[in-house]
């Protein structure tokens, strides 16, 4: 009997650790995908929006080494068509979508990658994700818009106008970026700001999500800071004026609020 047990658990623990390691769907994911086509595409036509709705696994938006915006899918599992990555381009405007239309997804993915390949400055994007890892590397957006489920959002080397995300609980790294103005409501993903340029305007609300801001040491700039319970910390020198932290007389004012998480200004 004790044989017998001892075989079982790790059969126990091994079917534990596979499921762990796929992505099993079982959404409904339904829209009228009549004019999607199917399969991985460069464009030539003019394109100033992109607009992106992704499930699960991850969404890498990169500098293309063309003139062209590539779409490309990368999939672990033989899947049919209908799984498979829909897009349709009309007026300008490239809708990208996880799959076809679907009452509900019953399939299991290790690996479900969408690439996205910008040769130059793009308008717009709005991404929608439930819970892919979004990497952002080297691109420049006019206005980028992210509604983040629990996906982690890593953005590097980029240059971006105008940067909206609204996030749960994936965790939001924003380095080496040249950012203007950049709003961020999350609820306990915490967030990471350092920038090569600005931003110039900054607004950062969470409720239990932890904030660290770095700035160079002669940076002139100024944070309103709200919270409930939060705690603030600093390893620069600064002066107060009521909830308003100064950084060398700051001239640049960005506003932060959370109800329980930390915020820290950090030494770049």
């Amino acid at each position: 009997m004790k044989k017998n047990i001892l075989i079982i658990i790790p059969i126990i623990i091994l079917s534990i650790i596979l499921l762990g390691c796929n992505n099993i769907l079982t959404d409904s994911y339904q829209y009228d995908d009549t004019n999607y086509k199917i399969g991985n595409m460069a464009f030539t036509e003019p394109i100033t929006q992109i607009n992106i709705d992704w499930i699960v696994g991850d969404v890498i938006i990169t500098k293309s080494e063309t003139q062209e915006i590539i779409i490309r899918e990368d999939v672990d599992a033989n899947i049919d068509d209908s799984l498979k990555m829909h897009y349709n381009l009309s007026n300008g405007i490239l809708d990208v979508k996880f799959c076809g239309n679907k009452e509900s997804i019953n399939h299991s993915y290790r690996v479900k990658k969408l690439y996205v390949y910008l040769p130059s400055m793009l308008k717009k994007i709005t991404l929608n994700n439930k819970t892919a890892d979004i990497t952002i590397n080297n691109v420049i957006i006019m206005d980028l818009s992210i509604n983040n489920i629990s996906g982690d959002i890593d953005m590097q080397k980029s240059e971006i106008d105008l940067l909206n995300i609204n996030n749960t609980s994936g965790s939001i790294l924003l380095f080496y970026n040249s950012l203007n103005y950049v709003n961020i409501n999350t609820i306990s993903g915490n967030v990471g700001i350092s920038c090569d340029y600005g931003p110039l305007g900054l607004n950062v609300t969470s409720e239990s999500a932890g904030i660290t801001i770095y700035i160079k040491e002669n940076e002139m700039v100024s944070f309103n800071y709200e919270t409930e319970i939060g705690t603030f910390k600093t390893n620069l020198e600064y002066t107060t004026n009521n909830n308003t932290y100064i950084f060398n007389n700051g001239s640049t004012v960005h506003n932060v609020k959370t109800q329980t998480g930390y915020f820290k200004v950090l030494k770049k």
